[in-house]
């Protein structure tokens, strides 16, 4: 999820006890305005978040500039240092790794 979606996400993880958090194998959000703050619980070590440098929404700011519109297309590793033009792997990709790798 990206954006509205990640925001969502970060409430609602932490509304769920900590029973129900050991049961989730992974958290990924994409775009994420909450950039930055942690999960609660278990449920930090097990997140992941793609953020474009250029996205000025994971700063905080509500400017959507065409980073925010691109995590379908790049790989933006939350702190990468590359510009969006250098990443050539697929978000949806390496999302599903992190996951897999989670299960």
């Amino acid at each position: 999820m990206y954006s509205q979606g990640a925001q969502l996400v970060h409430l609602s993880a932490g509304q769920i006890p900590s029973t129900v958090q050991n049961r989730v194998a992974a958290v990924v959000v994409f775009g994420d305005p909450d950039n930055g703050q942690g999960f609660p619980g278990v449920l930090n070590g097990r997140s992941i978040t793609f953020c474009s440098t250029d996205d000025l929404i994971c700063q905080g700011a509500d400017i959507i500039l065409p980073a925010h519109l691109s995590y379908g297309a790049v790989s933006p590793y939350q702190g990468h240092t590359r510009t969006m033009t250098d990443n050539i792997l697929q978000n949806a990709g390496d999302a599903a790794t992190f996951v897999a790798s989670h299960l």
